[in-house]
């Protein structure tokens, strides 16, 4: 990354860790991490390789697969979550890493959890004022995880648009 924290055309630039924290990990942050990999898949296969992305939750339990509403929306846009397995957030995860939350609250945990962690919400990182929290589908109707999906989509585009420059 150059001084405005975009990566640089550097084929020797480093590796950059994204990690998108949620509450159990099984809903929003997997979905996060998937659109994520296949946007630089699709935008940026160049730099794709340059990019560790994971997930993890702050009340996770460890080894549950993804929810069945989460696998279900992001199947339709072209991912899969099918060797999902739910993981415990924890400091080591954030050594290193822009840890992007879900909430303010998430991040206020992870910054708790993790001091000095670079830490951010999903809606700071994307660029959008307000604060715009992600609600949690989780044992939500269909079309609450269709909106969920969307409006993480909508911020992981624009926060990796950003990022890429």
């Amino acid at each position: 990354m150059n001084y405005q924290g975009k990566v640089s055309d550097a084929s020797s630039a480093p590796m950059y860790s994204l990690l998108f924290v949620c509450s159990g990990n099984t809903c929003r942050s997997p979905m996060a991490e998937v659109l994520a990999r296949k946007w630089l898949r699709e935008h940026v296969p160049e730099h794709e390789a340059r990019f560790r992305v994971a997930s993890a939750g702050l009340a996770a339990w460890q080894g549950t697969p993804a929810s069945s509403g989460a696998a279900k929306v992001v199947e339709q846009r072209g991912c899969s979550l099918a060797g999902h397995r739910a993981r415990m957030f924890t400091p080591e995860l954030a050594r290193g890493a822009r840890v992007i939350a879900m909430t303010r609250a998430h991040a206020n945990l992870v910054k708790d959890a993790a001091p000095g962690a670079r830490v951010t919400t999903l809606a700071a990182w994307a660029g959008l004022s307000g604060g715009e929290d992600v609600r949690d589908p989780f044992m939500g109707s269909d079309s609450e995880y269709r909106a969920c999906c969307d409006q993480i989509g909508r911020m992981v585009d624009l926060g990796l648009r950003r990022m890429i420059g």
